[in-house]
């Protein structure tokens, strides 16, 4: 049985009736969400149940606003030496699967009223072959950038492309927003971002940015979930298929939120847009905002692959950098596909940095829906 949300809007400067209605159903859905949760739990105690490896020198900045490293949070997070501090185990959040999960079906995290899409278990090529690599080199004649970041040496860690199998998971429609974050910050678990009122970036339905590593997986830990491993990341984001981008193999200006003035794309957003502004970059499993708009956390230390097939894997043990996954307002076209890896220091707190997180269908014990979600 799918349950699907439809998304819209566009334009944040307009702010069009379609936008706050999205931010409506999100908060509504959350409060509905935890209502039933109350209510399947008191159900349930009525009936007695009970319930390290070498890492390259050097990485590439991102760039902020003007397209240039911003400075230093003013408070900045402790960079790990040896072993980077790892992620918090999950919290007393879902315990069991669902009974009936499928494609399709959305669930409404109680903790933040983040939307959540199911993602079923499949096995997928994650990188890029030899092939893949040349045609990139391809788009960065076509949209070559003013700083020279465009080269084969930024993209050959996708390489050599291997076999992936996961078992299902959830994961969240769209980057965590100001609003949901402002929630953990509130709730003394989260340290408010360094770009907390900014008008260009604070906007309660803009996605959050210049948080590093560990603020994004202690807010995943809030909500109940993780940040998602890269193969689950990159599984979301091009499936089975092995889709270059998340709606197909061809870069489309209507895919997401990029660099206007070097694609050409006129998407009225010079730079971050509401999260989910987009519903023709919708990936395969429905996911939203996964090229483009913000560079997105995922739970792995950074290491090269290896040609051997995985099964779930999380990453090494021990290493000096963490991925970024999906691009930016940004970048071109080369740098928000799927199978783009971008390596940093973990306290990397830049402008169009943020995030979103990911919960395994053996935690969730129930389905929550919204009647807004059940159409």
């Amino acid at each position: 049985m799918n349950h699907s949300i439809s998304i819209p809007g566009r334009h944040r400067a307009s702010l069009p009736a379609l936008r706050p209605a999205v931010a409506a159903r999100l908060t509504a859905g959350g409060l509905v969400a935890c209502t039933l949760a109350v209510l399947l739990l008191a159900a349930a105690c009525g009936h007695g149940e009970s319930t390290t490896t070498s890492v390259p020198p050097t990485a590439m900045a991102v760039p902020a606003a003007t397209h240039t490293s911003p400075p230093p949070a003013s408070t900045p997070t402790t960079v790990p030496t040896g072993t980077p501090t790892s992620q918090p185990p999950a919290n007393d959040g879902p315990a069991e699967a669902p009974p009936s999960a499928s494609q399709g079906d959305t669930w409404i995290r109680p903790t933040d009223g983040m939307v959540m899409v199911y993602v079923p278990g499949g096995t997928f090529q994650m990188g890029s072959s030899d092939a893949q690599i040349e045609a990139v080199m391809a788009l960065c004649d076509r949209y070559p950038d003013e700083y020279g970041k465009c080269k084969l040496d930024a993209f050959e860690s996708e390489s050599p492309q291997h076999a992936v199998t996961l078992e299902g998971f959830w994961i969240d429609r769209t980057e965590v927003t100001n609003a949901q974050y402002a929630r953990c910050v509130a709730d003394g678990a989260c340290r408010a971002s360094r770009l907390a009122g900014q008008a260009a970036y604070g906007g309660d339905d803009l996605p959050v940015a210049g948080v590093p590593w560990q603020d994004a997986a202690n807010y995943c830990d809030w909500a109940g979930g993780r940040l998602p491993t890269e193969a689950e990341w990159e599984y979301a984001a091009r499936g089975s298929e092995g889709r270059i981008y998340p709606w197909g193999d061809k870069f489309d200006c209507a895919g997401g939120n990029f660099w206007d003035s070097v694609t050409g794309c006129d998407d009225g957003y010079p730079e971050p847009a509401p999260v989910g502004s987009f519903p023709g970059g919708a990936s395969w499993c429905s996911a939203l905002d996964m090229a483009g708009n913000a560079w997105e956390w995922v739970g792995d230390l950074y290491e090269a692959y290896s040609p051997d097939a995985q099964r779930n894997p999380t990453g090494p043990d021990s290493g000096s950098q963490r991925i970024l996954r999906g691009g930016s307002w940004g970048y071109t076209p080369a740098f928000v596909r799927t199978a783009t890896r971008y390596p940093v220091p973990p306290a990397a707190d830049y402008l169009a940095v943020g995030f979103r997180c990911a919960i395994p269908a053996d935690r969730v014990t129930s389905l929550a829906f919204s009647p807004d979600s059940m159409r």
